[in-house]
């Protein structure tokens, strides 16, 4: 179990792919597939599934119909995996074999059991200003990961990362949205516009910089409980975000500092040339006041979101599916250099109640 549990051979992190003419069955010989899909989104169905020889090793399986896709697409999806799969960074689902034949991809990847960050805010899970920096802090540097490899996530949302029982988490879902149809962008994008960047929402060339905007919304929300853009209609949320206005004062403003307000000031900047980039954003002076007690909302470590916050959240939950993309994202990564202090806090919060930290 553990460590010595069987993986799928990846030969100097080389993804193998795997054609024949029933991709199904060939599956089944090594991993025993749910039923049910656990998810399913515009780009393809995601099931739970756990190697025959060790029903402790867990892994999520990616369906994806190709047959009316050309195979210059089919082949461009691969390789694209094959980008994925190079990304070696704790915070981010590792993508482990292809099995393809005439109606169906089937990718093979890490599956880290928990829940979204969607699901724990609405169940009552607190963001401090001093968790949500920390929380902030290590997203950008898996973006930042991500970005130095070429490599945009471009669906970056609450539903697309997992947090554990012990509060690390994982990016998940990329998309693949590369070699989408129009259709399935479209439908990707009534699912989720509340984080998109507006140089999508306005059809225009983009580039990694859409990262920076969807992360900056989440940021946002994490401080204050709310969106910087919505409307009760994609029409709307589109027309907010491309106007690129936010407030940053009212009665949850006040309890964070003026750094926090910057950085997401730089990070919602409508122009992405003038965007912040990731690299610079994890620079930012607010990520030096993680354990600084000029944060005032972190000697409220004990307080629970605000009953009207929490009020706000759930109710998301039985709203239309517009509404129900939330905020952010948990990863857990020091850098090498924090001090021994920093880790004496952290173990400290990881005594917490709520077991998220």
């Amino acid at each position: 179990m553990g460590s010595s549990a069987w993986k799928p051979k990846r030969i100097r992190n080389t993804i193998i792919r795997h054609k024949s003419e029933n991709a199904i069955e060939d599956l089944e010989r090594l991993y025993k597939i749910d039923k049910i899909p656990r998810g399913e989104g515009a780009f393809g169905k995601v099931y739970n599934a756990c190697s025959k020889t060790d029903a402790d090793t867990l892994f999520a399986i990616k369906q994806m119909n190709i047959s009316n896709l050309s195979p210059k697409k089919v082949e461009m999806i691969s390789e694209e995996v094959k980008i994925l799969n190079s990304l070696d960074h704790p915070n981010i689902v590792k993508y482990y074999e292809i099995y393809e034949d005439n109606e169906n991809l089937y990718i093979v990847m890490e599956n880290w059991p928990g829940n979204t960050i969607y699901d724990e805010m609405v169940n009552g899970t607190k963001y401090d200003e001093k968790l949500t920096c920390k929380i902030a802090q290590q997203l950008l540097r898996a973006i930042n990961h991500c970005h130095v490899d070429k490599v945009t996530h471009r669906d970056i949302k609450p539903e697309n990362v997992i947090i554990n029982s012990k509060g690390n988490s994982k990016l998940i879902d990329f998309g693949l949205s590369k070699n989408a149809t129009a259709q399935q962008i479209l439908k990707s994008m009534a699912g989720t516009p509340f984080y998109m960047a507006p140089e999508i929402l306005c059809e225009k060339t983009y580039n990694e910089k859409v990262d920076i905007w969807s992360l900056g919304v989440l940021f946002y929300t994490m401080l204050c409980g709310y969106r910087p853009f919505d409307g009760n209609t994609a029409e709307e949320v589109f027309k907010s975000a491309q106007e690129g206005k936010f407030k940053l004062s009212g009665k949850q403003w006040g309890k964070v500092s003026r750094d926090s307000k910057n950085l997401i000031c730089k990070m919602l900047e409508l122009n992405p040339k003038k965007r912040i980039s990731a690299k610079k954003a994890i620079e930012h002076p607010w990520f030096g006041l993680i354990t600084d007690i000029k944060i005032r909302s972190a000697v409220l470590e004990e307080e629970k979101i605000e009953g009207d916050v929490l009020e706000r959240l759930c109710a998301y939950k039985s709203v239309h599916q517009l509404r129900k993309a939330l905020l952010n994202v948990l990863v857990k990564m020091l850098k090498s250099k924090e001090t021994k202090e920093i880790t004496d806090l952290f173990n400290k919060l990881d005594k917490d109640k709520t077991g998220y930290i």
